[in-house]
C-alpha cells in the first residue's frame, strides 16, 4: 500500500483517489455555475435594451450598476462615469435622504412604488424633472439587493 504526504499527513493512495475523485466534482461543479452565471448574464443584457423608457439599477447603498441607453442618453453621462457615481452623485442635496432610507424602508414593506417624483442632474448641470417607477430586487435568499428605477415621464 502506497502512502503519500499530504499537508504534512501521511494518507493512503485510496484517501488520495478520493480527495482527487472530489475535487474534480468540485471542479466540475464551478464550472457549471460559471456557465450558468453567463447564461444569466446574457439573458440580462439581451433585456436591457429592449426596455424603451430610461432605466437604472442601484444597490441598497445606492451606487449605480447598471443603465439603459436612454438614461445614458438622457442625462449625458457614460455607462463608465455611472457606474463609478451613486445616486447621491446625480440627485439634489434635498433629495438624498428619500433616496436612501426612508426609499428602502418602503421598498422592503411594498416591493415597489408605482409613482414617485425625483430629480436628476444632467452631465451639464441642468436638472431633470422625472416621474420614477421603482422595484425592490431580491437575491436568491430573497435578501433586498437592489433597486431599479425605471423613468415613466419626464417634465
Amino acid at each position: 500500500m502506497s502512502h503519500y504526504l499530504h499537508n504534512d499527513v501521511v494518507i493512503t493512495e485510496k484517501e488520495l483517489l478520493r480527495e482527487i475523485v472530489n475535487l474534480k466534482e468540485k471542479i466540475f461543479e464551478l464550472e457549471m455555475d460559471r456557465r450558468n452565471q453567463r447564461k444569466i448574464v446574457n439573458q440580462y443584457k439581451s433585456l436591457i435594451p429592449k426596455i424603451t423608457k430610461p432605466m437604472f439599477l442601484t444597490d441598497v447603498e445606492g451606487k449605480i450598476i447598471d443603465a439603459n441607453k436612454q438614461f445614458i442618453d438622457l442625462l449625458g453621462y457614460s455607462i463608465f462615469d455611472l457606474k463609478r457615481m451613486t445616486i447621491k452623485s446625480i440627485t439634489p442635496m434635498n433629495i438624498h435622504e428619500n433616496e436612501t432610507k426612508i426609499l428602502v424602508e418602503e421598498l422592503v414593506d411594498l416591493k415597489n412604488i408605482t409613482s414617485r417624483w425625483s430629480e436628476f442632474f444632467k452631465i451639464n448641470g441642468e436638472k431633470v424633472q422625472v416621474e420614477l417607477e421603482i422595484t425592490a430586487s431580491f437575491d436568491e435568499n430573497n435578501n433586498f439587493d437592489g433597486i431599479t428605477r425605471i423613468i415613466k415621464n419626464i417634465l
